[in-house]
């Protein structure tokens, strides 16, 4: 997977730009990209499924960054795989 960053799209929500302002992001991850673009902000749930250090923890705190800021709640799943325990 090429992870070359791009910038931070235009189009996101006011609170999510300033959070990633706040905490020094200034580009996305194509797969960071993608989740904006295939709906992050507009259902109730949204799944990732993406390689190790690809960015899906970004993805997440953008999304409840932004449902904190409009009222809503968030659950945040991360499954973990563990070799030892995948026999």
């Amino acid at each position: 997977m090429k992870l070359d960053k791009e910038v931070i799209p235009s189009g996101l929500p006011k609170d999510v730009s300033t959070f990633l302002r706040c905490i020094g992001i200034t580009s996305l991850y194509p797969v960071q990209r993608q989740a904006v673009e295939a709906g992050l902000f507009k259902g109730p749930n949204f799944l990732v499924c993406s390689p190790t250090a690809s960015g899906k923890s970004l993805i997440a705190f953008m999304s409840i960054v932004h449902n904190l800021n409009s009222g809503k709640k968030s659950v945040y799943l991360a499954i973990l795989a563990w070799p030892r325990f995948c026999n």
